[in-house]
């Protein structure tokens, strides 16, 4: 029997058959659960800081594009990912936190791409080369960084007491 047949003789009993109620649905998170997945992608992020800058440092000295763009594009793309990740995360009383770690996720990942894109480019021109010779470290969002992991482990420290 065609497709068209079974749908004239049974249409509910056909959607019913191809979209099932879903059976097993989580239990809705709590605070607690979101603020150890919050820690988690925060903390990672402080990991994942250092390679930034050590991506960052082999741009200016003009390291080889092929050692670069490998290790630069899985950091960029798990950046991403853990942006993706963060909206998993629900609960109002940690929203601020779950903002500021979006934008700086973003940051990170963008200034990476950016950076192994000029080191890409440089070889255009002068004026390429005198910026890819400034590039240097995360900065301001680093320590951003660093006072929201702070900030969360203070929050996790006072749910355990």
């Amino acid at each position: 029997m065609s497709i068209t047949g079974r749908l004239v003789g049974q249409p509910r009993e056909i959607w019913r058959e191809l979209f099932r109620p879903p059976q097993d649905r989580p239990a809705p998170r709590g605070f607690r659960e979101d603020l150890d997945d919050l820690r988690k992608l925060a903390w990672e992020g402080l990991y994942w800081e250092g390679e930034v800058e050590d991506m960052l440092c082999a741009v200016r000295e003009d390291a080889p594009l092929t050692d670069v763009a490998p290790a630069s594009g899985k950091l960029v793309s798990r950046y991403c990912e853990m942006r993706q990740q963060l909206r998993r995360i629900h609960s109002p009383e940690l929203e601020l936190h779950v903002r500021a770690l979006s934008e700086i996720f973003d940051y990170l990942a963008q200034l990476l791409h950016h950076a192994v894109a000029l080191l890409a480019t440089s070889w255009r021109s002068e004026r390429l080369r005198d910026q890819q010779r400034r590039v240097g470290r995360v900065g301001p969002q680093a320590e951003r960084l660093h006072r929201v992991v702070a900030e969360l482990d203070r929050l996790a420290a006072l749910g355990r007491q």
